[in-house]
């Protein structure tokens, strides 16, 4: 299956890749099917890109890399966390990027049908901040892409990884 994309190009991919969402997305009723993209495949970052409107591609990642406390049971009894992929919709649009937890999207892996579940009574929230949780010292964890590895000119020892962060006072 051919697709085209606005930000990929034009891709090849199998009609087996494609996630079919019967009643569409929240907002998006009409666009039913699928494909994810990732830039590299260890990454929980990736791209929902609608199968028919090159436009459409919608960042998302994977709930279980978020340093956020998600409870599946929220979801209800119709979905077992075995065998499911769940993913945010992340929005890097405002000062600080943000995912949708009260609607997050839910993949059964063996048959590719998906579906976003909007979830009621809890606390979670449709901005809560993204942040992974992943280690920093881990040399094969790809946030570290972002830190400089750097020594120090005159000792040569090596010196603490360094990152660009902004903190807000909570």
């Amino acid at each position: 299956m051919r697709i085209e994309s606005n930000r990929f190009g034009q891709m090849d991919l199998d009609e087996r890749d494609t996630i079919t969402f019967a009643n569409g997305l929240v907002g998006l009723a009409r666009e039913t099917a699928f494909v994810l993209l990732r830039h590299r495949e260890s990454s929980p970052i990736g791209w929902l890109q609608s199968v028919k409107t090159p436009g459409l591609a919608l960042p998302v990642v994977s709930i279980e890399a978020l340093d956020a406390e998600f409870d599946v049971g929220l979801l209800g009894p119709d979905f077992d966390a075995d065998g499911v992929a769940l993913m945010a919709v992340l929005n890097a649009s405002g000062p600080v990027p943000t995912v949708n937890l009260i609607a997050p999207i839910v993949v059964d892996v063996e048959t590719r049908q998906g579906k976003q579940v909007i979830v009621t009574g809890s606390e979670l929230t449709s901005q809560t901040p993204f942040a992974l949780r992943k280690p920093w010292f881990d040399e094969s964890v790809l946030i570290n892409k972002v830190c400089l590895d750097s020594t120090c000119p005159i000792s040569k020892e090596t010196d603490y990884k360094k990152c660009s962060v902004k903190v807000y006072k909570a």
